[in-house]
This record gives C-alpha cells, structure tokens and sequence, in this order.
C-alpha cells in the first residue's frame, strides 16, 4: 500500500480510487495523466471476483473519466490481457475503442511473476474521450 500512496496519491497529476462493501477492499483503480497533458492512463483496475457484474467496475471507471475530464484530459487510454474478457466488454460499455494489439513474448509470464505458460498472450490497447461514458 505504501507504494500505492506514493506512485498515486503522493504525486501530481495521478489518482487513485478504492471501492468498499461491507467495509471490505472490493476494488481498485489508478490514473496517471500524461505529461503532455493530452490523456490519462487507467491503471491497475481491479474487482474482487466475488464481487464482479454488481456495477463496481462501471463506477470506477467513470470514477477515472470523471476525473480525466476534471483535468480537461480530452482522452484516456488503458492497456489489458486480451484473456480478460470481461474487463474487455466492461472497457467497451463506456466508449473505449481497441486501438492496438501487442503479443508478449513467451518468457514474459516466466521472467515477471514466476509462472510458465505455452499459450500465445497478448495486450490490447484501448483509448476513448474522456466524456463518452453512458451515465450510471
């Protein structure tokens, strides 16, 4: 957490948000605004699982885009595994457009968090306007 505070919360021009339930951490979400102040990056988005489809991820997205805007960043972008298939169609209910593809390498698994896999991953990049989100 103490690396959270500084990256996110200790920092200009970044932001991140939590969502309890029950006094409970259910989810996560940062933003980091680009230096040339053009867009925003959603960062470390995250749900507990038991928690998924009950509109968390919704409101911490628009949490992001209703900041992006509160900056007058007319843009947000996020990157994410292709195998998230319901991140994906949560980024694609409110507005974010696949603009690029990226597959990893096969080390990629194996040098960053110690786990070996023989399938072909990649990343997918998403951006869309910061005020293209449908209301909640």
């Amino acid at each position: 957490m103490r690396d959270i505070y500084q990256y996110y919360v200790a920092s200009m021009g970044r932001a991140f948000w939590v969502a309890e339930f029950s006094g409970e951490l259910v989810g996560i979400v940062g933003a980091v605004a680009s230096n040339d102040g053009k867009s925003v990056e959603l960062q470390r988005m995250s749900v507990a699982e038991a928690c998924r489809g009950k509109g968390i991820g919704s409101k911490l997205v628009v949490a992001v885009m209703n900041w992006a805007a509160s900056m007058n960043m007319p843009k947000i972008t996020l990157s994410t595994l292709t195998v998230k298939v319901a991140a994906i169609k949560l980024y694609e209910k409110h507005g974010f457009k696949q603009v690029g593809t990226k597959r990893l390498e096969k080390d990629f698994f194996r040098e960053t968090f110690g786990v070996e896999t023989n399938e072909v991953v990649e990343i997918v990049t998403y951006e869309c306007d910061a005020a293209s989100s449908p209301p909640l």
